[in-house]
């Protein structure tokens, strides 16, 4: 089973530079890949897949959120592989949601994000198999927990 706490402290620690890959010597075959995730990922030679891939704050700005999440999942161990998603997208209340979708054209075209993109729809349509979801911040902000479906196989 995956810790996800310690996943999360980590991510955590890395993105506000208090803490490095030195303070986790239990994850030295961490691997980051800067890329488009919707484009093939090249895996590291001595690597088939991946136990966990992680994907935080994508799915707003890229052209195509779905094909994305089921490239994660091509990459992902079936049997026992998480994808770890920490999102934003549409709230819980509507009133919430009517603002989101006035403003979004203006903040799409300033800052290249949709920030009403539904995103359990979106995981959803991928195929992806969730997990967990936790919602925070009147339910705009998505941690998400899946693994890939059998549909997702690499070979497939």
């Amino acid at each position: 089973m995956v810790d996800t706490s310690a996943i999360y402290q980590f991510l955590v620690n890395c993105l506000t530079n208090t803490g490095d890959i030195e303070q986790h010597p239990k994850y030295k075959n961490i691997s980051f890949i800067v890329q488009d995730a919707a484009e093939p990922i090249e895996l590291p030679p001595a690597r088939k897949e991946y136990d966990t891939v992680i994907q935080s704050m994508g799915l707003c700005s890229h052209r195509s959120p779905v094909d994305l999440l089921r490239n994660l999942g091509k990459v992902c161990k079936k049997d026992s592989g998480k994808i770890i998603l920490l999102e934003h997208g549409r709230s819980h209340y509507e009133w919430l949601n009517n603002i989101l979708d006035s403003l979004a054209p203006e903040h799409a075209e300033r800052w290249g994000c949709w920030w009403n993109r539904d995103v359990e729809g979106i995981v959803k349509e991928s195929g992806l198999v969730v997990e967990k979801v936790s919602r925070y911040h009147f339910g705009t902000t998505y941690w998400i927990e899946a693994r890939p479906a059998e549909s997702l196989a690499p070979n497939s």
